[in-house]
C-alpha cells in the first residue's frame, strides 16, 4: 500500500517575526510610552492580520490547512462570544474578547506550528483544530475583574467568587450607632472630593522622609464593597459609599479603628465591566449632613450622625438625563443654602433644607466630573467641565455666563489660580490648557494663555506648587512650568494612581494605581522618589485623605489606615 508523501515543513520565521512585533506594540509600546496604547491595541489587531496572510500565502502549510485554519476561527470565536461571561462580553466597550484573544490566539498558533511543522498530515490538522477551539473557548473560563489605564484586564477563573462576594460572605455586623458628632463644631476636617479646599493640598505638618527607618505605620485594615469613592471625615469618623450586592450603600465608620457606625441601603446597582460595580462620587460633608450621589443617580441628604435620611431625588428624573456609560460619578457641592450636583454634563440646584429642585442647567448628556465654587473677575460662580468643555454658570439661576470648548469626556475638575487664572483638562489624556477669564460689563472673554501636551491627565486632576503643576501624564508623573506649560520632567511609573501635594516640604504624596504609596519631589527641576511602601493590593483609584498624621486609603476591596511619622518642631528640637 502507498504511504501518504508527508506534508512540507513550515515556514516559520516570518509568523515569529510577526508575533513577536505583534506583542511588542499590545504591551510593549505603552511600557515606553504610555501615550501609545490606542496604537498598540490596534496593532495587536492589525498584526493578527498579517499573520493569516502569512498563513495563506507564505507559510507552505497544505490546502486544506491554508483554506480551512480561517474559517475555522472565525467559527470558534462566534462560538465563544455566545458563552463568554458578561464581563469578558462587555468590556472595552464590547471589545475585549477581539482585543485580548488575537494576540493570545496567534501565539497559541505560533506554539502549535513550531511543534507540529514536520508531523504527519491528519496529526497536524488535528491538533491546528483542537489548538484553535481551545484558543477560543478557553476564554469562556474566565471572568474580569475590570481593566486598568492601560487597558489590561484583570483575569480571574469565572467560578472564583469576586471580591465582593467574598466581603459580603463574612459580613456579620450590621450595627446602627450614633456617631457622636457636635454639629456646632468647627469645619470638618476634610469635607469631600480632595479636601476642603478641593485642591488636595494638606498644610501644617511635616512628616520624616526616611521611610527606612521611619515608615508608616498601619492602625487598621478592613475589607470594603467596592466604589471608587473617597472620604469625607469629620470629629473621628469618616463617611464613604460602597457597593453591597444589590444595595448600594453609604457607611459610616470610626477613625481610631476602622470599626462600622452606621449604614445607610438604597435597593439599586451599577455595574460595568471596565470599572466594576458601585459608586463613583464621594460623599460630601456639611454641618450635620451628608451629601451622597449614587451611581444610578441616587442623591441623598443623609443625618451624619446616625444615616436618617432627610430627603432622596433621583437625578435621572429630575434632569431627563440618563447614566453615563460609567456611571454618575459627581460629588455634591454644598454652599450657602443650596447644594449643586451634575448629571453627567447637565448642572443641577437643589434646596439643602428639602431637597426641592431650585434650577437645571442647559443640558448636557457626557461628563464625569464635579462642579467647583470660585469668584472669577469678582463674580462669584460655579465651574464644571463636560462633555462639551468647560462653563461658568451663574448661582442664582444656572444661565451660563461663558464657555470654552474642550476635546474629552469630562471628567477632571478646573484648578483655580487666581481670580482671573484657572487650569483645565477635559481628561482623557488630553491636553492641559491655562486660561484667563475677564468681563466687561456682561460681556465675558475667554483667553487662552496656553495649551501643554507635557501633561495630559485622564481622571486625576493637578495640583500646583510654586511655578510648576503636577499631574500624571498617562501613567507617569510629570511637571510642567505654571508660566508657558512646557515640561519640567517626567518620571516615575505608577499608573493611573493620585495625589497629594505636601507644601510645607515641597512632596507629593503619591497613591499608584497598584497600591504603592511613594513620596516624590515637588520641584520643578527633576524627578526625586524619596520613598515607597506597598499599601493596598489591587487597582486603586481612590483618592487619599490626609488628616493630620493619619492617612486613609481605600480602593474597590480594602481600606487602610497608616500613622505617618512627623517630624519634631524646631522648639521642641531646641529643648533640654
Amino acid at each position: 500500500m502507498a504511504s501518504h508523501p508527508s506534508p512540507p515543513a513550515l515556514r516559520l520565521w516570518p509568523a515569529f517575526v510577526i508575533v513577536g512585533l505583534q506583542w511588542f506594540s499590545r504591551y510593549g509600546l505603552a511600557y515606553f510610552n504610555p501615550d501609545l496604547i490606542n496604537f498598540g491595541v490596534l496593532g495587536g489587531v492589525a498584526a493578527g492580520a498579517l499573520l493569516a496572510v502569512w498563513w495563506l500565502f507564505f507559510s507552505r502549510a497544505t490546502r486544506l490547512e491554508r483554506f480551512s485554519a480561517i474559517p475555522l476561527l472565525i467559527l470558534f470565536m462566534m462560538l465563544t462570544t455566545q458563552l463568554l461571561h458578561e464581563s469578558v462580553a462587555t468590556g472595552m466597550m464590547g471589545m475585549m474578547f477581539v482585543v485580548v484573544s488575537i494576540p493570545v490566539t496567534s501565539l497559541v498558533f505560533l506554539v502549535w506550528a513550531t511543534l507540529m511543522r514536520n508531523a504527519a498530515a491528519n496529526l497536524r490538522f488535528g491538533a491546528m483544530v483542537a489548538t484553535l477551539a481551545a484558543a477560543c473557548l478557553g476564554w469562556t473560563l474566565v471572568r474580569t475583574g475590570g481593566i486598568d489605564a492601560g487597558a489590561n484586564a484583570f483575569f480571574h477563573w469565572r467560578w472564583s467568587p469576586t471580591a465582593e462576594q467574598q466581603f459580603i460572605a463574612q459580613l456579620d455586623d450590621d450595627r446602627q450607632e450614633i456617631a457622636q458628632l457636635d454639629h456646632q463644631a468647627a469645619a470638618p476636617a476634610w469635607s469631600g472630593f480632595r479636601g476642603n479646599q478641593g485642591d488636595s493640598a494638606v498644610s501644617g505638618t511635616t512628616f520624616e522622609t526616611d521611610w527606612q527607618n521611619h515608615p508608616p505605620r498601619e492602625r487598621w485594615r478592613r475589607p470594603v464593597g467596592p466604589a471608587w469613592s473617597s472620604f469625607a471625615v469629620s470629629q473621628g469618623y469618616f463617611f464613604t459609599q460602597e457597593q453591597r450586592d444589590q444595595e448600594e450603600m453609604v457607611t459610616c465608620y470610626r477613625l481610631a479603628d476602622g470599626e462600622p457606625v452606621w449604614q445607610h441601603a438604597d435597593q439599586t446597582r451599577f455595574w460595568e465591566s471596565n470599572a466594576g460595580a458601585g459608586p463613583r462620587a464621594t460623599p460630601t460633608l456639611a454641618d450635620d449632613m451628608l451629601y451622597t450621589l449614587g451611581a444610578t443617580g441616587r442623591f441623598n441628604a443623609l443625618k451624619a450622625r446616625d444615616g436618617t435620611v432627610v430627603w432622596s431625588r433621583d437625578i435621572t428624573a429630575d434632569s431627563g438625563v440618563e447614566a453615563p456609560g460609567w456611571g454618575f460619578s459627581c460629588s455634591p457641592l454644598v454652599h450657602n443654602q443650596r447644594v449643586y450636583v451634575a448629571a453627567a454634563g447637565t448642572l443641577l440646584a437643589y434646596d439643602r433644607a428639602n431637597g426641592e429642585p431650585v434650577w437645571q442647567a442647559e443640558k448636557d448628556n457626557q461628563g464625569y466630573s464635579s462642579p467647583v465654587w470660585c469668584t472669577l473677575d469678582g463674580v462669584e460662580q460655579i465651574l464644571l467641565v463636560s462633555g462639551y468643555g468647560l462653563r461658568g454658570y451663574d448661582p442664582a439661576d444656572g444661565k451660563t455666563l461663558w464657555s470654552f470648548e474642550l476635546p474629552g469626556l469630562g471628567i477632571v475638575l478646573p484648578k483655580i489660580l487666581n481670580e482671573r487664572e484657572l487650569l483645565v483638562s477635559a481628561g482623557s489624556s488630553q491636553p492641559l490648557f491655562r486660561l484667563e477669564i475677564s468681563r466687561d460689563g456682561d460681556d465675558w472673554q475667554v483667553k487662552q494663555l496656553w495649551e501643554s501636551r507635557g501633561l495630559k491627565v485622564y481622571f486625576n486632576a493637578v495640583v500646583t506648587h510654586g511655578e510648576q503643576v503636577f499631574g500624571f501624564d498617562g501613567r507617569i508623573m510629570a511637571a510642567v512650568n505654571l508660566n508657558d506649560g512646557k515640561r519640567a520632567w517626567k518620571g516615575g511609573r505608577y499608573g493611573q494612581g493620585q495625589c497629594l501635594l505636601l507644601p510645607d516640604q515641597d512632596l507629593l504624596l503619591v497613591l499608584s494605581e497598584s497600591g504603592d504609596l511613594a513620596l516624590v519631589g515637588a520641584d520643578g527641576t527633576k524627578f526625586q522618589e524619596f520613598a515607597k511602601i506597598p499599601a493596598l493590593q489591587g487597582k486603586t483609584w481612590n483618592h487619599p485623605v490626609l488628616i493630620d498624621n493619619l492617612l486613609l486609603l481605600r480602593n474597590a476591596e480594602e481600606m487602610a489606615m497608616f500613622e505617618l511619622s512627623q517630624k519634631p518642631s524646631k522648639s521642641a528640637e531646641a529643648s533640654p
